[in-house]
Parts: C-alpha cells; structure tokens; sequence
C-alpha cells in the first residue's frame, strides 16, 4: 500500500475542521513537537487537578450522602475515560500518522473522475453525523456548567425571595478553600476543565468517523469497479479476447482496491481498539449512574434539566462511535452483493474467479471493535441501552 506525503486534503472542506480540533489539543501528528508537548501536559494536568479534587470530596461523602457519591462516580468515571482516550491516542501518534498519510495517499492517486465523485460524496456523508455530533456535545457542556449558576439569578428576578439564592457548582469537588468567596474563580476552573475533556472526546471520535467514512468511500469505489468491469454493454464492439482482457484488467484493479481497503480496516481497528476497550466501559457506568441521580433528583426540575440533557449527550456519544462500524460493516457485505448479481455469467472463467475472490473475502466483513471484545455497531448498542437500563433499576431499588 503506497504512502504519499501530500496532506493538501485536510485542509479541504472535507477535513479542515476535524484537523483542526485534533490539533487544538495536540494530537495533529504533523504539528511541531514542542508546541503538542506543551498542550498535552497542559491539558493533562488541568484534567488530573480536577479528578483529584472530586476524588476526594468522594472520599468524604462515603457513608453520608448517597446521591452525591453516585454523581461523583459518574463524574470520575467521564473523566477517567477522557483520559485513557488522551493518553492512548498520544501513545499511538505514529500510527495516526500512517494513517492520516494513507488518507492522503487515497486522494492523490484515485482520479478517475466518477470514483473522486464518489469519495467526495461519501465524505460529505458523515459531515452531517459529525456536525450534529458537536453541537450535542457542546450544547450539554454549555448547559451543563452554567445553569446551576444562572438560573438562581434568574429565579431571584422571576420569583423573588427575601434573600438571593445561593450559587452552586454543576459538579461536587472538594477545594478547602471558601466555595461562595472564590465562586467564580473556582467556577472558572471547572468550566475550563468540562471544555477540554468535551473537546477531548469530541476531537477524537470525528476523525474516527472521518476515517471510517474515508474507508466506506474505498469500499464504493471497489462497488464501482466491479461494476464496470462486469458491465458487457459497453464492451460488445470488442472481439472476445479483447474483452475478457478489459474485464479481467478492470476486475485487477478493483481487487488491488479491495485488498487496500481491507488493510485500511485493520489499520484503523488496530489504531482505535484500545482506546475504545478503555471508554466503552467507562462510558457504560457514567450513563447508568447519570440515569440513576435523575430518578433521584425527579423533583428538581434544575437538576432534571440538567442531567437528562448530559444523559443524552453521554448516549449519543455511544450511538456515534457505534454507527461508523455498522456504516463499514454494511459496505463491506454489499461488496460481496454487487458481485454475486453482476453479469458475472458474461464473463471467461478466469474472470470468474477472480470475481469468487472478491465474494470470498466479503464472507468475513470488516467490522470495528473495542479490544477485539465489543463489535461497534448498532445491535450491541441497542444491547448496551437495553442493559444500562437494567443496571439503572437495580441501583434505584437499592437506594
């Protein structure tokens, strides 16, 4: 597989803003190595300075209060997740690397004209996932972290009482200093903190998507080519040796691609594996223990408010990372459909064989998984919410 050093694409309007959140926050393997080493301690320490505080406000609140344990272990959980997705992703940079040169590669040396439509077209596919993605994500950190500070201020103009609402944090911490006097310099503090860890997870999972959609677009592309190289109606001008050499060449051409494509896969499952094995189950706890200080706080529309909107934004995050495994798993199994109902009747055995090749390989489709443990796809997500919900009855009957 040739490995080209153009990286023009991502500056394209196909990858600018994905490259750009990678690189904010250190990950552009191509930035210089000073300025990621300086972003990356920093965003590391900022994320450790506020674990430790909750840690030990969790240390504190064992054996007295229930409700905040719970939200704290959710809370540890989100940024225990946040952390191996940085630190794994940090220690993998030289096969992010490869791979974002195989992206580049990919664009440079497809040129035909109908297959860079075709990429195009299903790079611009999963723009709309990503896009809905991030304003999700940011909508519930924007919430999330202001509401506990300005609804007492509204409530104290829409319903005034004798004396101002007190201001309370959107997350327990333990600072030892005084929470009213140094409000808005601790408030700051876990602002800055939730928007890094957001950016975290948000900047990693779209270049995954884009990755994985890249590699669905490959798949297309060796659809076409098979298509083509079947396709007899264009052919019947040509004497039959020319012909069988045409389809037997285009048939060449589409198994290189397909073989290509197949090592794409391995690469991003390879790439993605281990930092999915760490946050799948961490993110599993923090939407069963979300969903267990909602039952608690039914009576709080804030904190109702608050917290269903996180709920959705930490499932959501689940439904993101499952659909581009389900998006490769079905291109790779369409492949193999293609195949089986093309004209492949019209051809000489020897293309014939080369098309039972293609369909043999699809028999095994490419698919995603979290340290070769959970498959990324739509089914085990349907399972995971299914179970979370389980795990949810059983905590809120204990309480």
């Amino acid at each position: 597989m040739s490995v080209r050093k153009d990286m023009h694409v991502f500056e394209s309007q196909y990858y600018r803003i994905y490259k750009n959140s990678v690189k904010i926050i250190g990950l552009w393997p191509y930035e210089n190595i000073q300025i990621k080493r300086v972003i990356r301690i920093s965003i590391i320490l900022l994320l450790i300075s506020l674990v430790i505080l909750q840690a030990i406000r969790l240390y504190e609140e064992l054996g007295r209060d229930l409700d905040i344990v719970l939200e704290l272990i959710a809370s540890l959980s989100y940024f225990a997740g946040c952390l191996s997705k940085y630190i794994t992703t940090i220690r993998a940079q030289s096969a992010f690397r490869f791979l974002y040169d195989l992206i580049a590669g990919h664009w440079q040396i497809i040129t035909d004209i109908k297959e860079r439509e075709i990429l195009e077209e299903s790079t611009r596919q999963s723009q709309t996932l990503c896009l809905s993605y991030m304003v999700a994500a940011y909508s519930a950190l924007v919430v999330y972290s202001t509401m506990p500070a300005i609804a007492p201020a509204v409530l104290d103009i829409v319903i005034p009482l004798n004396e101002s609402r007190k201001k309370t944090f959107p997350y327990y911490a333990e600072y030892f200093i005084d929470d009213e006097a140094y409000y808005y310099q601790l408030m700051g503090h876990g602002t800055i903190v939730f928007t890094v860890s957001v950016m975290v997870y948000v900047s990693i999972d779209t270049m995954y998507a884009c990755c994985a959609q890249h590699l669905c677009g490959l798949f297309s592309i060796v659809e076409y080519r098979l298509q083509e190289a079947l396709r007899t109606d264009d052919k019947l001008h040509l004497e039959p040796p020319e012909r069988d050499k045409l389809t037997h060449k285009k048939l060449h051409e589409a198994i290189i691609l397909h073989k290509d494509s197949i090592e794409f896969a391995f690469l991003i499952e390879n790439t993605y594996a281990l930092c999915f094995l760490l946050v799948m189950g961490l993110n599993l706890t923090v939407i069963v223990f979300t969903a267990v200080v909602i039952i608690i706080n039914l009576g709080d529309m804030k904190q109702m408010i608050r917290l269903t909107l996180l709920f959705g934004a930490f499932s959501f995050h689940l439904f993101f990372n499952c659909v581009p495994g389900q998006k490769v798993h079905d291109k790779s199994i369409s492949i193999m459909n293609s195949a089986y109902f093309s004209e492949w009747y019209n051809v000489s055995l020897k293309s014939r064989k080369l098309i039972k090749f293609v369909m043999h390989r699809s028999l095994n489709p490419c698919q995603f998984t979290a340290g070769g443990l959970f498959v990324m796809n739509m089914e085990n997500f349907g399972s995971i919410m299914k179970s979370s919900m389980s795990y949810v009855t059983v905590i809120a009957s204990i309480r």
